[in-house]
């Protein structure tokens, strides 16, 4: 011993016997079931191997079984995998009932498995591995376990076909989604409206439009073969003028003889069903006036509420409508109401009634009569009848109607004008939740006063014509010849097709028409510009906006201190500015606007889109331009 009292003999501290009978190869190595506690015969206080006994450290596969090559051979100098290989081959034939077998099968590979020099080639049992030149056999027969959880066992082939199916689905699916929403999307976000609210109508008095048999008067038929004028046009509905019996047809039509019958110059009832089916085909809406007085003096009771007033049917027997009263209805325009509208009409014009404003049975018949329209058609009164009544049975009427008729008289001076829409404006069809709209008329066949709107030039028609689309509500175009009150039948016969507008300023000295009233081709085109302008801005088609729970009005209407000149600006929050310039006069106007406006656009009534500043406005005689005031 050393002076650290360590031995210095050379006796190993630890000594194995190894008997030439050990199994060193690693072909064959595994454990015996008893070797479980420990593998290791260096650790204190565990088992070493029994003698004699068969034992692998499989943390060690350099040592050699010696059924294989020993080193030093020139298979293992050289590292060639496939001698191993070939050995263990020949060791699983030797070591059945040895410790390289476990329960009588044969673990085979388990020599490549450790051996550093050997590429591992595994497959499918019994699957034959191609390398090189050479075949080797994997046979790794491994009992299941019950343990192993079910989903290992599914088609997960076919699984990853399907999800790959159902994604690429989806992806398609959602990409067509987002095109057609995109593709659905309106043009333009403006507020929705009740289709006669903003909407523009075409007023027709059918004897004045063209005829169908040639006899010198406008029927039915003749108005159904000119729908695409009005749809190009782009009007939402006609107002038609009384199509009754008359007993002076056609001079004296609002003096009728019933509410059921049509005129024979007209046609019959079957002509009346085919125009309203090919306006809604044409998506046309067809407003039929009732000129109630002088046929009615009075209005007739209520006698039935509205659930106890039944349909009546009807029974078309050659050309005839034929009409089964029910027994408890006594109210005659009830009934012609009921009549019309399963024909097909969307609303009506009841003429006459200011002449009735003193009659205690107003209200409850309005009521009744727009229980029976229902909140689809519209009911519409004349602006006199408001004015005839007191406020408050004026308020009360305006919730049951849906449009009121007013007209403006455009040969007065530019002040009166003015005063007068602003007076209704802000009078009791203020726009609000409750109020009715207003329907704008510059000329009518029923109105006295249109025979001096025909006064005027044909330039003067076309600017009132626009000026009147400007206005807030629903505006009212008039296509007629001119009042023929007064003439005979045979002058009457001869008017001109007013489908053809004439430019000309002369009078047909046969019918008493002053032809320059009429609008001429090229203005046609103008007017249905305006209407598209109208119906796609709500600056102009909106008669009111809210601002702080309230309606106000947006419209202004004022002016010029020449006297001939009238604006008319419309606006809308977050919208375009619009205003309508007429100069009424029959001279050029220069002005300067700039206390009103800067610059603008011209829209219509002159080159489109034309850039104009107010500082020095120029106007021509009877025009008027519509501009797009700049932000």
């Amino acid at each position: 011993m050393n002076n650290l009292e360590i031995p210095t003999n050379k006796t190993p501290l630890l000594g194995v016997d190894s008997s030439q009978s050990l199994n060193t190869s690693p072909s064959c190595s595994t454990f015996l079931p008893e070797e479980d506690a420990s593998t290791c015969p260096l650790l204190p206080n565990t088992p070493s191997p029994p003698p004699q006994m068969n034992f692998n450290d499989p943390l060690t596969p350099n040592i050699l079984n010696e059924n294989c090559s020993q080193p030093g051979t020139d298979d293992f100098v050289n590292d060639n995998p496939r001698a191993a290989d070939r050995a263990a081959e020949e060791d699983t034939s030797s070591c059945s009932g040895s410790s390289g077998c476990i329960d009588g099968q044969v673990v085979a590979g388990t020599t490549t498995v450790f051996n550093p020099n050997v590429y591992q080639h595994f497959g499918k049992n019994d699957e034959v591995i191609p390398e090189s030149e050479t075949q080797l056999h994997a046979h790794l027969n491994l009992p299941d376990s019950k343990d192993v959880p079910s989903f290992v066992y599914w088609n997960w082939k076919l699984i990853r076909k399907c999800s790959f199916f159902f994604f690429v689905a989806g992806v398609v699916a959602i990409a067509a989604t987002v095109v057609s929403m995109i593709y659905l999307l309106p043009k333009t976000c403006n507020p929705k409206t009740v289709w006669y609210e903003g909407s523009v109508f075409y007023e027709i008095h059918p004897t004045r439009f063209p005829d169908s048999n040639v006899d010198g008067f406008g029927d039915l038929r003749g108005l159904a073969d000119r729908v695409d004028y009005l749809t190009k046009l782009g009007v939402v509905g006609v107002r038609l003028n009384s199509i009754f019996p008359m007993k002076n047809s056609p001079n004296h039509f609002q003096n009728i003889t019933s509410l059921f019958e049509i005129d024979d110059v007209l046609g019959n009832h079957t002509d009346m069903i085919n125009l309203i089916r090919i306006f809604h085909k044409n998506n046309l809406s067809l407003v039929l006036d009732l000129p109630i007085y002088p046929f009615m003096t009075k209005l007739d009771p209520v006698t039935t509420t509205i659930e106890e007033s039944t349909k009546h049917p009807m029974i078309i027997e050659q050309g005839a409508l034929r009409v089964s009263r029910a027994p408890l209805e006594t109210n005659k325009l009830i009934c012609a109401l009921k009549m019309w509208i399963e024909c097909g009409v969307d609303g009506f014009y009841i003429k006459g009634l200011e002449n009735m404003y003193e009659d205690p049975l107003l209200l409850p018949n309005i009521r009744a009569w727009k229980a029976v329209i229902g909140d689809n058609r519209i009911l519409m009164v004349n602006n006199q009848l408001l004015e005839n009544v007191k406020q408050p049975l004026a308020e009360e009427i305006v919730r049951h109607v849906d449009l009121v008729d007013i007209f403006i008289d455009v040969t007065n001076s530019t002040q009166q004008i003015a005063k007068q829409i602003n007076q209704h404006l802000n009078g009791v069809l203020k726009p609000g939740n409750d109020a009715a709209f207003i329907q704008w008329s510059i000329g009518g066949v029923s109105e006295h006063e249109t025979q001096k709107s025909y006064e005027l030039t044909t330039n003067g028609t076309l600017a009132a014509t626009l000026m009147s689309l400007m206005l807030p509500g629903t505006p009212n175009v008039y296509h007629g010849d001119g009042n023929n009150e007064g003439k005979s039948q045979q002058q009457f016969s001869k008017a001109i097709d007013s489908q053809q507008w004439h430019s000309s300023p002369q009078t047909n000295t046969e019918n008493g028409l002053n032809n320059s009233s009429r609008i001429n081709p090229d203005d046609l085109d103008t007017i249905t510009r305006m209407i598209t302008l109208r119906d796609i801005s709500p600056s102009i088609h909106l008669n009111k906006y809210k601002k702080k729970d309230k309606y106000e009005s947006n419209t202004s209407a004022m002016y010029h201190e020449n006297g001939n000149i009238l604006i008319l600006v419309r606006w809308y929050p977050r919208r375009n500015t619009f205003a309508s310039i007429s100069n009424f006069g029959i001279t050029n106007i220069t002005m300067d606007l700039t206390n009103f406006f800067y610059s603008g656009q011209i829209m219509i009534g002159g080159e489109a889109h034309e850039k104009i500043y107010f500082d020095r406005f120029e106007i021509g005689p009877s025009k008027t331009i519509v501009i797009k005031i700049d932000k």
